[in-house]
């Protein structure tokens, strides 16, 4: 099971009618010298954008009593502190699945 997290930086379509994309690691990359790469699009499992995921955060909080959330303070989070959430998040997910 692939566990590396990403984001994508660039999308091409081949001549064939494929889609792959260049992913740069948010995640500790599997080959700690390579730092991005170029995927099919059957390799990878989306998701969402930046908006999305942030919908999602929302959405979470409120289900466990969180009402009040400021969109400005969600969406004043830097790329490099929204990725570092990201990363941290999942790993953390990672962990306890691996402890059940």
């Amino acid at each position: 099971m692939w566990r590396d997290l990403g984001i994508i930086i660039e999308g091409r379509k081949s001549k064939y009618g494929y889609y792959s994309y260049h992913i740069k690691y948010i995640s500790k990359p599997p080959i700690e010298s390579i730092k991005d790469d170029w995927f099919a699009s059957f390799e990878m499992f989306r998701l969402g954008s930046r908006s999305e995921l942030l919908e999602m955060v929302k959405s979470i909080f409120s289900k466990h009593g969180i009402k009040e959330i400021d969109d400005e303070k969600l969406l004043s989070i830097g790329d490099a502190e929204f990725e570092q959430y990201l990363n941290n998040s999942f790993r953390d997910i990672l962990k306890r699945m691996n402890e059940i």
